[in-house]
Order: structure tokens, then C-alpha cells, then sequence
């Protein structure tokens, strides 16, 4: 939702739409509170990468307000690492935040181990292996808190690099529609929160296999995938007609 609604507010500050600005500014404030107190630590990664990815964006096109609130929130950011509230300091430092992260690198290990035992295509679909350790006992490996390398173990790395195409498909058509159509606000600000609206998608799914097992992760992912295809199918239909060529064949 963050980049929908920081790009509806550059479209609305262009289009001269003050009451729409205020609207979509408090929508703004809050989504960042309940990114704050919801305490995702995979959707604060993701927005602060989308942060800085806008704040390039505002310095091309001389947003400035966008590189200004990109370090807004880098402050933000430095402030509450020095003094977090007690909430935050939980979710990195508490009992079960330890374990988690001790437990999530013992499958990241394991899940490596079974990739490399077939690395070219994968376990197959069922995305469950299993290998024999010590004393005859099974280690069963069913998925691991990472899409992309549960889809490295499943598929391997023919069918990873197949899936990361689309991803890079998507965002250098949008990025190509973005970049061409400066003229059209709702091309080129619908192009940009598509873009990053997948940037966020794919750094959330780093810290979950949400992708691959839930159907809310699934609709949204053709959503994005299908809302990038109109936007550009509507740049194609704008295009002026290519030129046609005549050639004369003597006999």
C-alpha cells in the first residue's frame, strides 16, 4: 500500500488536487503507524527500500519532497535504533525472537544442503526432501522461511532463474513506461507504485514462504503481474503507429 499511496499523492499534488493531497497524506500516516506497531520486521525492510528507491526517483524528476522524506525517515530510523521502544526492542532481542532466528538459519543451512544434493532441477513439487544423519535418523525438510530459496530447492536453479524472469520482465516494462510517458501523470505514477509495490512484495517474501502456500500471497502476486500488463498494454495503445515500408521489386 505504501507506494500506492506516496505516488497517488505526487499525482494529486500535480493535478492541483489539495482536499485529494490532504486525503491520501493522513491514508499515509496511517499506513507508516501501523507498520510501526503491527512490528513486521519484513514490511520495515521493505519500506525502507522502497524509501530509498523513491528517493531516487525524486531527485531525477526533482520530487524533492520524496529525497526529503527518505531522510526524514532515515532519522526516524537512527532514533529509534539508539532508544527503541520497548515493543521493538522485543521483537530483535526477546527469548523467542532468538530462537526464531537460530531456528530460521538451522533450516536455511539444511535447505542448502538438500539444494546442493540436486541443484540443477530440484526436489520436485512437493518441496519436501529427506537425507540420512547420524544414527539412521531422518531429516525431513518441508520448507523454509524464504520463498525464493524454497523454490531453489524444489526447482532448482532452472526453475528459480525461469521465476526471477518474470520479475525482471515486469519491472523493465514498467520501468519503460514509466520513463516514456512524463507527460501522462496516470501512466507514470501507476507505473511507479506497480514497481515498487513489487519491490516490496519480493523483499517481503525473503522472510517467508508465504508465495508459494497462501492464496491471499498468490492473488496479490497476478495482481500486480496482470495491473502491470494493462499499464503497459494502455502505453502500447497511446504509441503512434510505426511507419510502414514500402519496397518496389523490379523485374
Amino acid at each position: 500500500v505504501l507506494p500506492f499511496l506516496v505516488s497517488l499523492l505526487s499525482m494529486a499534488w500535480r493535478a492541483g488536487r489539495k482536499r485529494a493531497w490532504w486525503i491520501l497524506l493522513i491514508a499515509l500516516g496511517i499506513n507508516l503507524g501501523a507498520l510501526f506497531f503491527t512490528g513486521s520486521r519484513a514490511a520495515w525492510v521493505a519500506a525502507g527500500c522502497i524509501a530509498i528507491i523513491y528517493s531516487i526517483f525524486g531527485l531525477k524528476d526533482k520530487r524533492v519532497w520524496l529525497a526529503a522524506g527518505t531522510v526524514f525517515l532515515v532519522l526516524v530510523l537512527i532514533f529509534f535504533i539508539l532508544s527503541p521502544p520497548e515493543f521493538v526492542k522485543k521483537r530483535f532481542s526477546s527469548l523467542s525472537a532468538t530462537e526464531a532466528a537460530e531456528g530460521r538459519i538451522y533450516m536455511y543451512q539444511l535447505a542448502f544442503d538438500f539444494f546442493l544434493s540436486h541443484p540443477v532441477f530440484g526436489l520436485g513439487m512437493g518441496m519436501e526432501g529427506q537425507r540420512i544423519v547420524e544414527n539412521n535418523l531422518r531429516a525431513t525438510w518441508a520448507a523454509v522461511e524464504n520463498a525464493f530459496l524454497t523454490y531453489l530447492v524444489s526447482h532448482g536453479l532452472v526453475g528459480l532463474i525461469a521465476f526471477l524472469l518474470v520479475f525482471i520482465m515486469y519491472w523493465a516494462l514498467l520501468l519503460h513506461v514509466r520513463n516514456n510517458s512524463p507527460g501522462d501523470p496516470f501512466l507514470y505514477f501507476l507505473s511507479e507504485a506497480f514497481i515498487l509495490g513489487m519491490v516490496g512484495y519480493v523483499i517481503a517474501n525473503m522472510f517467508g514462504a508465504w508465495l508459494l502456500f497462501a492464496i491471499p500471497m498468490h492473488t496479490l502476486f497476478w495482481f500486480f503481474v496482470g495491473m502491470g500488463g494493462s499499464l503497459y498494454n494502455i502505453y502500447r495503445e497511446g504509441e503512434p503507429a510505426p511507419a510502414r515500408r514500402y519496397s518496389l521489386h523490379l523485374t
